[in-house]
């Protein structure tokens, strides 16, 4: 009697769903890895606008601003930033408005910092 199904007439080698499923790992890698080398301008965007942001609150939580200036700041990059804040009162209320520039072009948005009560106004 002979058997139906003998394991020497077995191929080697890879099926197509072995084949398909290593061909899909290594895409996905190779995705992940581009992301992380190589970013796009949009992450740089987001990276500009935030970094712009923590400057003009560092300046203007800092401390006591006289009058209208100009913070410079220069990052690791070799970026320029300028901050320049605008103060304005009213009264007991004393705002201050800074808007971050980098290397001539405004990233972000204004941020406002208003104070109230006496002696700000000076």
């Amino acid at each position: 009697m002979s058997k139906p199904f003998s394991r020497k007439s077995r191929k080697s080698g890879f099926t197509l769903m072995e084949a398909l499923v290593s061909f899909g790992i290594l895409a996905t890698t190779g995705v992940l890895l581009a992301g992380f080398l190589y970013r796009g301008p949009v992450t740089q965007k987001a990276r500009n606008e935030s970094y712009g942001q923590e400057l003009a609150k560092i300046h203007l939580l800092a401390g006591e601003i006289s009058g209208d200036t100009v913070f410079t700041h220069g990052d690791a990059n070799g970026n320029r930033w300028e901050i320049p804040v605008v103060r304005t009162g009213d009264g007991d209320e004393t705002c201050y408005r800074a808007v971050t520039v980098r290397n001539g072009t405004d990233t972000t948005r204004a941020l406002y910092y208003c104070r109230y009560g006496t002696g700000h106004d000076k």
